[in-house]
C-alpha cells in the first residue's frame, strides 16, 4: 500500500519514510511496516484474533438459540440442571446435523437457499450487534457506529 500512495518514499527497515500525506519526497513521516508481536503495539493481532473468533463463532448462533432454549424449556419443566443441559446440547446438534444433512441432500435450489437463510440470518444479527457494540467503545457518533457495523460484517458475509 505504501508503494502506490506514498511513491516517493524508501523502506528503511521496519518504515517507510515520505516527506508528508501528499507524496512529497523528503523523511519527515514515516509509517510503521511491522509491529512489535507483544506489548501495548500488538492489541490489533489480538483484536483481529478475536474478530476472527466471533465471526466463526456467529455461524453457530441458530444451534446455539435452538439448544438454550430446549434447555431452558427443559429446566423449567422439571428435567433438572444436568438435563436441560443434556437436552440443550442435543437440540443444539441435531440443529447442525439436521442442517448439514438437508443442503447434502436437498436437490432444489430454491430450498437450498431457505436453509442457508436460515442459519446467516442469525449469524448476520449475531454479528452485527457485535460489532456494533464495539463500535459504540470506539466512537460518538451514531452514524459512525452503524457504518462499521455494516462493514464489519463484511469478513461473516464472504465466509463459505
Amino acid at each position: 500500500m505504501c508503494r502506490h500512495y506514498l511513491s516517493n518514499g524508501p523502506r528503511q527497515g521496519r518504515y517507510w519514510t515520505v516527506g508528508d500525506a501528499r507524496n512529497t519526497p523528503g523523511r519527515s513521516m514515516f509509517v510503521r511496516l511491522s509491529g512489535p508481536e507483544s506489548g501495548p503495539g500488538a492489541a490489533g493481532q489480538g483484536i483481529g484474533f478475536f474478530c476472527g473468533l466471533l465471526f466463526t463463532l456467529a455461524v453457530f448462533a441458530l444451534p446455539f438459540f435452538v439448544g438454550l432454549t430446549i434447555g431452558a424449556w427443559a429446566f423449567h419443566t422439571g428435567a433438572g440442571a444436568l438435563g436441560g443441559i443434556a437436552a440443550g446440547l442435543v437440540a443444539g446438534g441435531a440443529t447442525i446435523g439436521i442442517g448439514q444433512l438437508a443442503l447434502a441432500f436437498v436437490p432444489w435450489t430454491w430450498l437450498r437457499l431457505l436453509i442457508n437463510l436460515l442459519y446467516v440470518a442469525p449469524a448476520t444479527a449475531a454479528g452485527y450487534s457485535a460489532m456494533h457494540g464495539i463500535a459504540q467503545m470506539a466512537m460518538s457518533s451514531p452514524a459512525w457506529q452503524t457504518d462499521f457495523a455494516v462493514v464489519g460484517l463484511l469478513p461473516l458475509a464472504s465466509r463459505p
